[in-house]
């Protein structure tokens, strides 16, 4: 009869609880009885723990009021001497009203239950829907970042502005902790380019005389995606590489991702196809890039000298003037010939020539400061723009020159071939037109090219060493 009660700790209390009430109850009403003298029938208190006993154990709290009505009765009955239709009465009532209220409260408890069921659902859902709807923003924060790095690639033919940009996109979705992009010489295997992050600058220093990277890959045979090559660098500072991605171009390996988690957690599925997709557009653009640096070379640098050619001088002198002309700073240039050229040509060949003026060129630019530029101007004319430098300026240029000049020639005394130059140069004035400058500097040189051949008694017909 009492196996509705759970017999646990709470079991426990509320029977304790309805206990103490049904107690304190007949104890209350027989005080009432004897100390005041007023009839109280004390199985009125009984409907409290009844109705607690339905709202406890719904329909199980019959068995509570049957206990309290058959305990009437006998009470009555002892007291009496009889059974009154009244005891039967209120015992029957005590049975039907903790069926009401248990039938009351198991309704109520399942309405709840069914409640907490449905918010569970509906959390469920939400939960659900809220990781979709964070999914799908991860995705086009992906395909943003994707989108971004085809832009960039396809806007710029600067491949360190595509390297660093395209590692710093990586970075805010991938979210790697250190990390970068190499990329190498195809002949020489060392890296030429590096986009870097969270590196140190002795790190950064460091990583270019760490390469195992070429060579890694190559073992891997081109996979995709390199996993688990911890332990695989004989260079410490990569000793926490988790993941490289090479970078092909025309079946070729030309660079490398490489990339660091310092949590432990090994990145997702997804975050390696988007390393391996900006690797194929940092390849891509890398291609490019290359073509396009190839096709300004040919188009502005002269293969025998490696100075920049007529073209390109003709296009930087307009745009240095225009300069100057806007901040009103000086310009000038530095007009040079390789005297005797013909000589040498028919002296020793045109092998010797061109080392001649192969050497002239490389005295040139190691005379000029960075980023002043030389530029061969034609057959043995080579020609230097000065931006922002005044004639005193120039002329410390121009002792350089012949400083290194006669260091050369001291240099190689002993081959019976002397190098010599002639010099001229010129300050541009606010008002010189380009045409000007050039013909100005032009006839300093040729003033000094004449003052040479007078002082050693030549012509320009004239055969020997000087």
């Amino acid at each position: 009869m009492l196996k509705f009660i759970d017999w646990d700790k709470e079991g426990k209390y509320k029977l304790f609880v309805l206990g103490a009430i049904l107690v304190v109850s007949v104890l209350l009403v027989v005080w009432v009885n004897i100390y005041y003298g007023i009839d109280i029938v004390y199985s009125h208190f009984f409907y409290i723990p009844i109705i607690i006993a339905g709202a406890w154990y719904h329909r199980k709290a019959v068995w509570v009021a049957a206990l309290l009505g058959m305990f009437h009765i006998i009470a009555g009955y002892v007291l009496n001497g009889v059974i009154v239709s009244s005891t039967l009465i209120r015992s029957a009532m005590f049975i039907i009203i903790a069926f009401v209220v248990g039938v009351i409260s198991e309704e109520k408890d399942k309405f709840y239950d069914e409640l907490k069921i449905s918010e569970v659902k509906l959390q469920q859902q939400y939960s659900g829907l809220e990781g979709q709807h964070k999914d799908l923003m991860q995705k086009e924060d992906e395909l943003s970042v994707l989108f971004e790095a085809a832009q960039l690639v396809n806007s710029t033919f600067n491949i360190r502005q595509v390297l660093e940009s395209v590692v710093d996109l990586a970075q805010k979705v991938v979210g790697f902790d250190a990390g970068g992009i190499q990329l190498f010489d195809r002949d020489t295997r060392e890296a030429v380019y590096q986009a870097i992050y969270n590196y140190s600058p002795d790190q950064i220093a460091n990583l270019k005389h760490c390469q195992p990277f070429r060579d890694l890959l190559e073992n891997f045979d081109k996979d995709l995606i390199i996993e688990s090559v911890e332990g695989r660098f004989t260079c410490s500072l990569l000793s926490k590489i988790e993941m490289a991605v090479p970078m092909i171009i025309n079946s070729d390996i030309y660079g490398v991702w490489f990339v660091e988690n310092h949590t432990g957690d090994h990145f997702a599925t997804d975050r390696k196809k988007i390393l391996v997709t900006l690797a194929s557009l940092t390849s891509s653009a890398v291609k490019n890039a290359w073509l396009y640096e190839r096709t300004m070379f040919v188009a502005t640098v002269d293969q025998l000298t490696g100075l920049y050619n007529r073209q390109y001088f003709d296009h930087v002198l307009e745009m240095e003037k225009e300069k100057a002309r806007l901040i009103q700073a000086p310009l000038s240039l530095i007009m040079v010939d390789v005297n005797r050229l013909k000589y040498i040509n028919d002296t020793f060949g045109h092998e010797m020539g061109d080392h001649i003026l192969k050497e002239s060129a490389a005295l040139l630019k190691r005379s000029v400061r960075k980023g002043e530029l030389v530029f061969r101007y034609g057959g043995d004319e080579m020609v230097i723009i000065l931006a922002d430098s005044n004639y005193r300026e120039t002329s410390k240029v121009v002792k350089r020159i012949k400083a290194n000049i006669q260091a050369w020639n001291l240099a190689n005394i002993d081959k019976n071939v002397f190098l010599h130059l002639s010099i001229g140069w010129c300050t541009a004035k606010k008002a010189d037109s380009l045409e000007k400058l050039v013909a100005a500097a032009d006839e300093e040189m040729y003033r000094d090219k004449a003052e040479y051949y007078k002082s050693h008694g030549l012509t320009r017909e004239t055969k020997g060493p000087r």
